[in-house]
């Protein structure tokens, strides 16, 4: 499986509606927190330990989360092949949407390439989760035009 569909197919499950997370966060800084451990683990090479730190915040439904998982995990080995082993992270910035989302973007460096990693949570009644996230090789999203 290419791993553009890999990507299509994450893009697809992040956008299901679900009551899945098992956490809340109570601030935007614990968010933020979260957002920086989750990238650390992928930039240090640790994906399982990214997805288990992402899944209870996740509005995922469980049963379309592992199927992200398994994909994910599928794909990994094309993932290295493309962009090679990741070697750093860092924040690239944090986008508010009135008082109840906020959207976290991180650069994974690797040594082909970069990956982007964005997070968008959302409050909730009982606080914040994850209502998206996604990555991508668009190298180009970094630049102000987008191209």
């Amino acid at each position: 499986m290419p791993l553009r569909l890999l990507l299509a197919i994450a893009a697809l499950l992040i956008h299901l509606p679900g009551a899945a997370q098992t956490r809340h966060l109570a601030s935007l800084d614990d968010a933020k927190r979260v957002a920086e451990g989750i990238v650390a683990s992928v930039a240090a090479g640790n994906y399982a330990g990214a997805i288990k730190e992402l899944r209870p915040l996740s509005v995922i439904p469980a049963s379309d989360f592992d199927l992200f998982e398994a994909q994910f995990n599928n794909q990994l080995g094309n993932l290295l092949r493309q962009f090679g082993e990741p070697s750093g992270q860092e924040f690239i910035r944090q986008d508010l949407f009135g008082s109840r989302m906020a959207r976290y973007q991180f650069a994974v460096f690797h040594d082909k390439s970069i990956l982007r990693w964005s997070f968008v949570f959302y409050k909730s009644a009982k606080g914040w989760v994850i209502s998206h996230f996604a990555f991508d090789g668009n190298a180009m999203a970094f630049f102000p035009s987008g191209t």
